[in-house]
């Protein structure tokens, strides 16, 4: 991609507490054993986007006061290296415990998009400061800041006003429950942003996971039908009724339901591709297959 300042990836990310993430995915899932499955969803996500050349990679964080601690996050952030934690059990999910990384104050996760990335002010998940200006084309550590606003449209329409503040001159958000992500579709779509003004990546449920834009368009997210099949249609018509262009990628599966989660499993199972994902479903139900059988043996 070159060495491209200019090209913005905001990868949106909730804080995993139990019984506020992936919650459709009940009864398959416990809560606890949700929020386990939610973060290996943004580790494989943050594994792509930070291989990503030339690109300012930044997490829009949704905190929760009760679940206060980012050191999730910085394990994620941390590299390779930081991924091979032990998988054995899917409570864990292969994440280092809290106490393995350094601790981080909630105040951190509270600054305003106003001062996020700032001189000597930016926040860097992995720990180091720097400045928001000096992209280069090596892999950039990821940034955060504190997603604001009461809806998805509220907190998309600030993300993007933010980016472009940075004099970024191409933004894509996206999701972090679609494990399959490709470097290969984020480029197409940042190159996609060389000739047209918005770029989408469906969902296979009638949603986007994937919106890139040239410029603000606020009016993009107000009123949508969020969380409905009506919302990938919905912002096609209004993309046409601004006059603006638009270039639509492959679509992909976002694992929302059971019935994506069994899917995906099938899906991969014959794939050379493993991500923390796959292993952490397979895992978790050998295990529950496991036990059981250990309650209905003599």
């Amino acid at each position: 991609m070159g060495d491209d300042h200019a090209a913005w990836l905001i990868v949106f990310v909730k804080a995993p507490t139990p019984g506020q993430v992936k919650t459709r995915l009940a009864p398959l899932l416990t809560s606890p054993d949700a929020a386990a499955f939610y973060r290996c969803l943004v580790q494989d996500t943050l594994a792509v986007a930070t291989r990503l050349r030339g690109v300012n990679v930044v997490v829009a964080y949704a905190a929760d006061r009760t679940f206060p601690n980012l050191a999730w996050l910085d394990a994620l952030a941390a590299g390779p290296g930081a991924m091979t934690a032990d998988r054995t059990s899917p409570h864990r999910s292969g994440f280092p415990s809290e106490e393995s990384v350094a601790r981080r104050n909630f105040s951190l996760a509270s600054r305003s998009l106003g001062t996020v990335p700032a001189q000597n002010s930016d926040v860097r998940l992995g720990g180091s400061s720097v400045t928001a200006h000096h992209a280069s084309a090596r892999t950039i550590a990821p940034r955060m800041f504190l997603q604001q606003g009461q809806t998805l449209g509220d907190r998309l329409a600030q993300a993007f006003r933010w980016a472009f503040k940075q004099n970024a001159s191409r933004v894509l958000v996206i999701g972090s429950d679609a494990p399959d992500l490709a470097t290969a579709w984020l480029r197409q779509a940042f190159q996609a942003l060389r000739e047209t003004d918005v770029v989408l990546g469906p969902t296979t449920d009638g949603g986007y996971h994937l919106i890139g834009l040239t410029r603000p368009h606020p009016d993009l997210f107000a009123d949508m039908p969020w969380s409905t099949p009506k919302v990938f249609d919905q912002t096609l018509q209004r993309i046409g009724r601004l006059g603006l262009g638009v270039r639509c990628l492959e679509a992909v599966t976002d694992l929302d339901a059971p019935e994506d989660v069994h899917r995906y499993l099938e899906a991969t199972s014959s794939r050379r591709r493993r991500t923390r994902t796959a292993g952490f479903l397979r895992q978790y139900f050998a295990n529950r297959s496991s036990s059981r059988s250990s309650v209905v043996s003599p």
